[in-house]
């Protein structure tokens, strides 16, 4: 990031002596700052919102007046004049360009009209007001060489706009761009998307550059970059680097596996210097991808990896589909009517002689195949599907190829088409008939998103926040021991035991000519045999339990030509074993379940040719009691495991001392190592929260068994995640070899460092007292909320990790308390405003693709408060309204729906999906669930109002409904003396949500009270109960309840908490 003094000295004369230091009548400003971005480059020119402190030497001193001074290379940008004023926030300047360097200053009067000196300059810099680039997509890598138009030594300035839709990361010349980490800010995908600003100039060298973007699909709609390289000359020339499909484009990376919740897998030896400019690329290189379809000269272009895209009209009865379609690669793939989970799919495939597989509705596992040479790459072929009943006729240039039947319904539903991996099309035209007449066409002159599920071409913004390693932490070393790690492939009875999930393990040798493959397996559910090579994919041949033993043969490619045996004899993996042949001659691939020929294949040229391994995936697991290769009469491979042996198999670890480190608190990031070991040799880290008993680890609250392996060089390795991070204390190191290049190994701890990762915000607050067990709670509720604070903020970090609206409702309060959360909070309410359906439904969890709310979670109220609590509470904690001005239109959207969910008109809505979330009492149905809503509904009124009032909006009809609102509340759940049930959670509410008329808050104070003590001094409340509570008795000054709820060592209660040892906070005790 650009730094401030490197702004400053852009602008600033060698010879100035600014008098900042000098102050007049006893006043001065301390301090400038601008509250548009965490950082001074790369600001939107048209929201440059700037702030100061001013200071006195005596008490009693305000501001009265302001004047800012903006300038450029140029001189005065702008001049405020004198304002008369109090405001300190939110200042925005005027008529200020994009990509400029500008530095400001402020003096202020006070009330007696005691004038400062100039404050210290501050400087910034704009962001461009659009960036150049087009969205490109790949699999992993995407890089581009460019040669610089003039000498290094006459470059300005140079900067880098790029963004994805996922977290990405940039190089340049063999070098991470920048310190951020898991960025940018993750995005409404479909709206729009984020880049941070980053000073380049560093990593640039005289002649040939290359630009690199390693993308992911951790998020939603990943593996898609768009933006700019943009270099200005001192001449005033620049010299632009934009996305397009020139870029290009790899499938593959060091990372071999990557997940933002299980881990992230790194082999070392596949870092082969792609980001530099020397490097020489391969086969594997392509040109970039749109990301997304295009039309072209009338045709839409549909690329590889795009899923499938929906019609927005729905067919049912007779109907016929009509088209004409040009396949690219690979395949077509036709989608009509409804099945579940599937619905059909008809995909017509251009490999071998052209082949119709007729995916039926369901699970996709019933196919039929129909040759017809018609059926080419990069030939536009005529197909028909005519739809009679439950009959599908399939024709293609005018013949009748297939005719079928499905269940009743099934032909029910939207058209669509599918490009999965490697699939990719060009469609001319589309049409569907009933009773004579077209219903629906489509000419694809344009991208049509009223006619179609296409995603929409998301803006491309600077992002405001960036998340850092805020701390690096050293373990402690609690135990060494031998171990197997049961979640990995292990030998047990001379068994290999592939565990549920485990993932693909290859052969390290190779197998090329004629050879045959002897294996024997043992499984409950399927297991899954590699061979060959394709693209991507080799062959798999996999063994089934269901539907009486069958056979799932998947020939090499895309695993979409899949030939399935049911009730083959000798297919019993649940009680037997199955013992396998696999005959390779030339091109010939003979398949025999002992001694019987169950499939003959012709495979494509140069397929059979590589390693053999294993796949088990989700809900797979398996045993195998050997593999043997034997070619010319000669065994050339064999494993009877015996043991697990690493020398033979990619991924498997050998039973090794394993170490169990501790570094001391539960936080948020992962963990980097820097090692060494043998060639090829794998360290395997494993993260956990908690430990059992016997000092193993405890994965049951990171949930996804979080792992990430590296395969080593041989050399000095450093290894650090990119798009993978969890929660975690623990960590377990496996696979650490003992003796390497001829000395005996010891373990290095320190090899091992923790990152705590968290959004780059100041620390603001402090808690501190005399009483050591709330200091160390305070401690909890710190380490947590930064723990939740990545781009947004999040339920957990070691589970979904996703942005539930109800966790960040409850918490913006003291997270401004303790942090200078602001630019964090208006990245998270940007993308929440564009979370709303045109209905004015707001999304539970967000950001999530805005076309997308039927996956998204159950809609209550309760949840989506903060969607108004926080412009309110940022307002509040910067006193800048542009927090409620850039919200209030959406939250009048917002209200209106929920007021059109009052249809009985008696000013209530009582609907409730998650109650007081895993509260005592809400678990015990002690709670009115109807109760929790109705006040929330009030208490967002109520803050629309309040702000309403402070921008000087109207709101007197809202008024008046609020009115009618807190009436009808009083009416069905005031009680006298207590609100709705005798609970903590209700009577907390209550008075936390302003609901408790003045007369009354007495008792109900009191009834809140007795309700702790009832409880044994403990908390009964869940998410939101917790929070009304400690606000409800701290505004009544109940100065013992509280602390005594929060200390005692009684279940539940934060000192319960903390006396099992823990650093955080729980969601569930």
């Amino acid at each position: 990031m650009l730094s401030l003094a490197l702004c400053m000295s852009l602008l600033l004369s060698a010879g100035a002596v600014p008098a900042w230091a000098e102050t007049s009548g006893g006043i001065s400003v301390s301090e400038v700052f601008q509250t548009s971005s965490r950082y001074d480059l790369g600001i939107a020119a048209d929201n440059v919102r700037l702030g100061w402190k001013m200071e006195a030497e005596s008490r009693g001193v305000l501001q009265a007046a302001y004047q800012v001074v903006v300038e450029d290379r140029d001189g005065v940008a702008w001049d405020s004049g004198w304002v008369n004023s109090d405001q300190q926030t939110g200042i925005v300047p005027q008529g200020l360009a994009p990509e400029t360097v500008y530095t400001w200053k402020v003096r202020v009067r006070d009330q007696r009209g005691n004038e400062s000196a100039f404050s210290a300059p501050g400087a910034f810099e704009t962001a461009p007001a659009e960036v150049e680039g087009e969205w490109i997509a790949s699999k992993s890598l995407l890089r581009k060489t460019f040669t610089l138009d003039q000498d290094i030594a006459n470059i300005d300035r140079a900067r880098s706009y790029i963004g994805s839709t996922s977290y990405m990361e940039l190089r340049l010349n063999g070098e991470k761009v920048g310190d951020l980490v898991l960025g940018p800010k993750r995005p409404v995908p479909d709206v729009e998307c984020y880049y941070n600003t980053y000073d380049i100039l560093p990593y640039l060298k005289n002649g040939s550059n290359t630009v690199g973007i390693m993308v992911s699909a951790v998020c939603q709609q990943g593996n898609r970059a768009a933006g700019m390289l943009k270099i200005t000359y001192k001449d005033g020339s620049t010299q632009v680097i934009a996305t397009d499909t020139t870029w290009r484009a790899c499938a593959t990376s060091e990372i071999v596996r990557e997940s933002l919740s299980a881990g992230e897998d790194v082999n070392v030896n596949l870092r082969d210097g792609w980001d530099t400019s020397e490097y020489v690329e391969g086969d594997a290189w392509t040109n970039a991808s749109p990301a997304g379809p295009v039309s072209e000269d009338g045709q839409l272009y549909v690329p590889s990896d795009s899923g499938i895209y929906y019609s927005r009209q729905s067919f049912s009865g007779d109907y016929t589909v009509q088209l004409r379609v040009t396949p690219l690669t690979n395949a077509f793939g036709l989608v009509f009517g409804s099945g579940e989970p599937n619905p059909g799919m008809w995909q017509f495939n251009v490999e071998a002689d052209g082949v119709l597989r007729a995916h039926y509705p369901g699970g996709w596992t019933r196919v039929d195949t129909a040759a017809d040479e018609g059926i080419r790459r990069d030939t536009p072929v005529d197909i028909t599907l005519d739809i009679r009943g439950n009959t599908v006729t399939t024709s293609v240039n005018g013949r009748q190829i297939h005719t079928t039947q499905v269940e009743s319904g099934q032909t029910e539903g939207p058209i669509g088409m599918r490009a999965a991996l490697n699939e990719s099309f060009l469609l001319d035209r589309i049409a569907v008939l009933q009773n004579g007449e077209t219903v629906f066409a489509d000419d694809f002159s344009t991208v049509d998103k009223e006619k179609w599920t296409f995603p929409s071409t998301p803006k491309l913004s600077p992002s405001i926040t960036g998340s850092k390693v805020i701390e690096e932490i050293q373990p402690q070393v609690l135990s060494e021991k031998m171990t197997v790690d049961k979640t990995q492939p292990y030998a047990e009875n001379g068994e290999l035991v592939m565990p549920e999930n485990c993932g693909n393990f290859f052969t390290k040798q190779t197998f090329s000519g004629d050879y045959t493959i002897e294996w024997a397996c043992k499984t409950d559910n399927v297991c899954g045999f590699l061979f060959g090579s394709g693209d991507p994919n080799g062959f798999m041949w996999q063994v089934a339990e269901s539907t009486g033993g069958s056979l799932q043969l998947h020939r090499s490619g895309t695993w979409n030509d899949v030939r399935v045996e049911v009730g083959v004899p000798g297919v019993d993996p649940k009680n037997d074993w199955v013992k396998m042949k696999i005959e390779v001659a030339g091109n010939r691939v003979s398949t025999y379940i002992g001694d019987r020929l169950v499939d003959e294949y012709d495979a494509p040229a140069g397929t059979t040719s590589g390693p053999l391994g294993f796949r088990i995936t989700v809900d797979e697991d398996s045993r195998i009691d050997y593999v043997r290769v034997i070619q010319n009469g000669e065994m050339v491979f064999e494993d009877n495991f015996d043991r697990i042996d690493a020398s033979k198999w990619t991924g498997f670890i050998e039973p090794s001392v394993s170490y169990i480190l501790d570094y001391g608190k539960n936080m948020q990031g992962y963990v980097r190592v820097n090692t060494s070991g043998p060639k090829d040799s794998v360290i395997a880290v494993k993260y956990a929260e908690l430990l059992n008993g016997d000092g193993t680890l405890n994965s049951s609250t990171t949930f996804h068994h979080p792992v990430c392996r590296y395969t080593l060089s041989g050399g000095e390795d450093t290894f650090e995640p990119r798009f993978f991070y969890t929660g975690f204390r623990y960590v377990e190191i496996q696979g650490v070899q003992g003796e390497f290049q001829g000395v005996q190994g010891e373990f290095h701890p320190e090899d091992f460092t923790a990152c705590f990762v968290s959004d780059d915000v100041e620390v603001t607050g402090t808690f501190s007292t005399s009483n050591d067990r709330l200091n160390r709670i305070y401690a909890m509720a710190y380490q947590s909320q930064r723990s939740n604070m990545l781009g947004n903020y999040t339920d957990c970090p070691q589970r979904e990790k996703n942005g539930w609206t109800g966790d960040a409702s409850v918490i913006k309060e003291s997270a401004a308390l303790m942090l200078g959360d602001y630019t964090t909070a208006e990245a998270f309410m940007k993308t929440a405003y564009q979370d709303i359906t045109a209905e004015g439904q707001p999304f539970t969890v967000v950001p999530w693709p805005s076309t997308d709310i039927a996956t998204n979670a159950g809609f209550d109220i309760t949840w989506t408060s903060a969607y108004f609590v926080f412009p309110y509470e940022t307002y509040r904690q910067t006193g800048d309204r542009y927090y409620i001005d850039m919200a209030y239109d959406s939250l009048v959207r917002v209200f209106d729906y929920y007021r059109s969910l009052d249809t009985n008109g008696d000013y209530l809505f009582t609907g409730n999906v998650y109650g007081d979330w895993l509260g005592y009492d809400n678990h015990e149905n002690k709670l009115d669930r109807g109760f929790l809503t109705a006040p929330y509904f009030y208490y967002c009124g109520v803050l629309l109002s309040q702000m309403a009032e402070e921008t000087g909006r109207d709101h007197a009809e809202l008024d008046e409904y609020l009115a009618h609102m807190y009436d009808a509340i009083q009416k069905n759940y005031n009680m006298g003396t207590y609100f709705s049930t005798e609970t903590q959670t209700a009577n907390a509410m209550a008075l936390d949500l302003g609901i408790v008329p003045s007369s009354q808050t007495g008792d109900i104070v009191q009834a809140l009270v007795e309700s702790v003590k009832n409880a044994d001094t403990t908390i009964r409340t869940g998410v939101l109960g917790t929070k009304s509570m400690y606000d409800a008795l701290s505004m009544a000054n109940e100065h013992k309840t509280l602390p005594d709820m929060t200390i005692t060592p009684k279940k539940c209660s934060f000192g319960y908490m903390l006396d099992n040892g823990e650093t955080t906070l729980w969601e569930l005790g």
